[in-house]
């Protein structure tokens, strides 16, 4: 389960299913893209932890921190 359902991330999964929630892939692409590719497949895609770990080689602890810190950038820029 995903245990950040904070603002963003609704708006990132809102975005899914509506165009005006928050255009991501433009928030996506200010983040590096190995980060923004683990934002996408974590959030968007629902790829646990458990499988980003072995297509990443990072640790679930190193995943969650960046995650963690590519959310709190983003977090920035669209609550301003």
């Amino acid at each position: 389960g995903h245990e950040h359902q904070d603002e963003l991330v609704e708006k990132i999964y809102a975005a899914k299913n509506d165009e005006q929630a928050l255009d991501v892939e433009e928030l996506l692409s200010e983040l590096s893209p190995d980060t923004a590719q683990l934002v996408r497949q974590y959030y968007l895609e629902g790829v646990s932890y458990a499988e980003l770990e072995q297509t990443t080689g990072l640790s679930q602890a190193g995943l969650r921190q960046r995650l963690s810190r590519a959310l709190k950038g983003l977090r920035h820029k669209v609550m301003g």
